[in-house]
C-alpha cells in the first residue's frame, strides 16, 4: 500500500502535477463509502461535468446501479486485497456516450490510518493514438517528477534567505569530507553588531544584509569546498588546506567583500566581521569539533576586539570566557537558592478573549548577576549539563500550579512546557507520568513543544520518546515552527497536536512570503487537524491580519507578557 507524502510542498507537488496530467485522476474516501475527493480537470472533459457535481457523491449517485454495483466490487477487491489493478478496457458511461478505458487503481494509506483509493483514468476509443498517449503521458510524469525532485532536494539543502547551503547540509558536506583523510580549514563567520542593524532598522533591512553578504560569498565560491549559513548572522566556509599564507589571504579577501559598504536607497550601512579558523585534524578529530573551535576562535576575536578580523584557534581559546564561567557558576547556586521560577503567557481565543491556555517559561534572578535573560542561561545550562535539572523544575512547578488549580479554581486550560532534544532520553516519559500521578493530574492537560531548530533531528530515541509521552496523554507540539529548513519532514515522523508558528512571520505577515508561509502551514493545520497558536502577536493590525485567515488561538504581548503564577490567578 503506498503512503501519501506528508510534507505539504511534497502533496502541493503531487497535486499541481495531478491536475496538469493528461490522463483523467480521481480518488475515492474508502472509509466515507467510497466517496469522491478528487476528480481533475481531465476528467471533467471526458465525462463532460463539473467536478463540483461528482466532489462528496459515489458511483451510485452518477452511474447506473448495475455500472456502479461493478465499480465498487473492484473499487473493495483493491482496498481488501491492498493490490493495484489495472483494467486495461472497459466500457464506461459519460455525459458525452460511452467510452473505452483504461483505469488503474491503487490503494494509498494516509499518515493517519484513513484509506484512499487512487484512479487513473485514459480514454482509449480512438485506438490509433492510444500508444503515443501513454508514452507522452510516462515521459511527461517522469520529466515532472524528475523535475519536482530536484527543486525539493535543492530546497532541502538551500538557505532560502541567502541561497547558501543551510545548516543541515553544510553539516553533511562537512562530515563527508572528513571521512576522506584530507586537510581541512573551517572558517567560522559571524557578522559584527548584526542584531544592532535588527533592533534599529526592523529586520527587513537585516534580511536585504544577510543577502548581499550571501551574494557576496558567492562570487568566491570557488576557493571552498562549501559555504553555509548555519545561524542568524553566522557562516561558515570549508575550505582544502593550503599555506597559512594562503588561508590568511582568502580570510583577507573574505573581509574586503564584507566591509564593503552596502547601498540601500539613499543610505550606506557599513558592516564588519569576526572570524574563527580551526584545522582538521591538527585541531579536531571530528565535524562536532571542527566547527566548537572555529567557533571559540571566532569569540576571541570578537570580544577581544584583535587586530585582525581572524584568529587561529588553540586549546587556550577552548576555555570558558569569564561570563561564561560566572554564569555555569551562578547557575549552581542558583537551584540551591530558589531562584529560578517558572512564568505563565497566557493563549487567547481571539474571539472570546479568554485564556484558553498557558506557555511555563523560566525565569532566573540571580543574586550576583542580577536578570538573566534565558537567552543567555539557557545555552550556558546546556553547555553545563544543566539543561535538563531546569526542564525537570518546569515540569515539577507546573504540575504543582495545575493542581493548585484544579482544586482552588474553575478553569480548564492547557499548560505548555518547552522541551529540548537534550531532554529526550527514554526515561523522561516516566518521569513527566510519574509527577502528574504524583499531583492527581490528567496527562491531557499538558502541552509538551518541541522548539525547531535548524539543529532538531528525530533519532529514532527521540521518537520513541515522544511516542511514549503521546501514547501517555501527552499533547505534542512543534514550537517555532517555520524556523526550521526541514519544518513539513516532521509531520510524517511525528503525530502532532498542536503547531505554534514562530513570531518572526507574524511579526512580518506584511511580507509576501511571510504571510505565504502563514497560510500555508495553516492550510497544514486544517488538514492534518492540528490546533495552531501564534506567538508573539504585539499589534491590532497582526490580530486582525490572524482573524482574518481563520487562526483563533494566539498570545504576545498585545495580550499579555509572560508573568508569575500568582499574576496568572488573578487573570483566572
Amino acid at each position: 500500500m503506498f503512503n501519501l507524502p506528508a510534507s505539504l510542498l511534497e502533496e502541493s507537488v503531487l497535486l499541481d502535477v495531478i491536475e496538469h496530467l493528461p490522463a483523467g485522476v480521481f480518488c475515492k474516501d474508502a472509509d466515507n463509502d467510497f466517496r469522491f475527493v478528487i476528480w481533475n480537470s481531465k476528467m471533467e472533459k471526458i465525462f463532460c461535468n463539473d467536478r463540483l457535481d461528482m466532489l462528496g457523491k459515489n458511483d451510485y449517485d452518477f452511474f447506473s446501479e448495475k455500472e456502479a454495483d461493478y465499480y465498487r466490487k473492484t473499487d473493495q477487491n483493491v482496498i481488501d486485497k491492498n493490490e493495484i489493478v489495472n483494467v486495461e478496457q472497459e466500457l464506461v458511461t459519460t455525459n458525452n456516450g460511452t467510452i473505452i478505458a483504461h483505469t488503474i487503481k491503487v490503494p494509498v494509506i494516509l499518515n493517519d490510518g484513513r484509506k484512499l483509493l487512487l484512479g487513473i483514468l485514459e480514454d482509449i476509443t480512438e485506438n490509433e493514438n492510444n500508444k503515443k498517449k501513454i508514452y507522452d503521458y510516462q515521459f511527461h510524469l517522469e520529466r515532472m517528477i524528475e523535475e519536482k525532485t530536484s527543486e525539493l532536494k535543492k530546497l532541502a539543502q538551500t538557505d532560502l534567505l541567502t541561497n547558501l547551503s543551510n545548516r543541515r547540509y553544510f553539516n553533511e558536506i562537512l562530515d563527508e569530507q572528513l571521512q576522506t583523510n584530507k586537510s581541512y580549514t573551517l572558517i567560522y563567520l559571524d557578522l559584527d553588531r548584526f542584531k544592532l542593524i535588527n533592533d534599529s532598522f526592523g529586520h527587513d533591512l537585516g534580511d536585504f544584509v544577510l543577502k548581499e553578504i550571501g551574494l557576496r560569498l558567492s562570487t568566491i565560491l570557488n576557493y571552498f569546498v562549501c559555504i553555509g549559513r548555519i545561524g542568524g548572522d553566522e557562516f561558515a566556509l570549508l575550505v582544502e588546506n593550503n599555506t597559512e599564507n594562503d588561508i590568511d589571504k582568502i580570510c583577507e579577501r573574505i573581509h574586503d567583500l564584507i566591509i564593503e559598504p552596502i547601498r540601500i536607497e539613499n543610505r550606506i550601512y557599513k558592516i564588519s566581521c569576526s572570524m574563527g579558523l580551526a584545522c582538521y585534524p591538527a585541531d579536531a578529530s571530528n565535524a562536532k569539533q571542527l566547527l566548537q573551535f572555529a567557533d571559540n576562535a571566532m569569540y576571541f576575536v570578537k570580544k577581544n576586539h584583535t587586530k585582525k578580523p581572524y584568529a587561529y584557534f588553540n586549546s587556550i581559546m577552548h576555555l570558558n570566557s569569564k561570563k561564561e564561567f560566572e554564569i555555569e557558576q551562578a547557575l549552581y547556586y542558583a537551584f540551591l537558592n530558589k531562584e529560578l521560577e517558572v512564568y505563565y503567557q497566557p493563549q487567547y481565543d481571539i474571539n472570546s478573549r479568554k485564556i484558553v491556555g498557558c506557555e511555563a517559561l523560566i525565569r532566573w534572578y540571580s543574586k550576583t548577576l542580577k536578570n538573566v535573560s534565558p537567552e543567555v542561561f539557557i545555552p550556558a545550562s546546556i553547555v553545563s549539563g544543566d539543561i535538563c535539572k531546569i526542564t525537570e523544575f518546569v515540569i515539577s512547578q507546573v504540575c504543582k500550579d495545575l493542581h493548585f488549580l484544579k482544586e482552588n479554581y474553575e478553569v480548564d486550560f492547557d499548560i505548555s512546557i518547552n522541551l529540548s532534544t537534550y531532554d529526550m532520553d527514554l526515561g523522561l516519559a516516566d518521569r513527566i507520568i510519574e509527577k502528574t500521578k504524583r499531583y492527581n493530574l490528567n496527562t491531557n492537560k499538558i502541552t509538551l513543544e518541541i522548539v525547531e531548530n535548524n539543529e532538531l533531528e528525530f533519532s529514532n530515541e527521540i521518537l520513541e520518546t515522544l511516542n511514549n509521552l503521546k501514547n501517555a496523554g501527552f499533547k505534542i507540539s512543534i514550537d517555532d515552527f517555520g524556523t526550521g529548513y526541514s519544518s513539513l519532514s516532521y509531520l510524517s515522523k511525528m503525530n502532532l497536536d498542536e503547531i505554534k508558528i514562530d513570531k518572526s512571520f507574524i511579526q512580518n505577515y506584511e511580507d509576501k512570503k511571510k504571510s505565504t508561509i502563514i497560510e500555508a502551514i495553516y492550510a497544514i493545520s486544517r488538514v492534518y487537524e492540528y490546533k495552531i497558536v501564534a506567538e508573539g502577536v504585539e499589534t491590532i493590525d497582526q490580530l486582525e491580519y490572524l482573524k482574518e485567515i481563520g487562526i483563533q488561538i494566539c498570545q504576545g504581548y498585545l495580550f499579555d507578557k509572560p508573568m508569575p503564577f500568582h499574576k496568572l490567578l488573578e487573570k483566572i
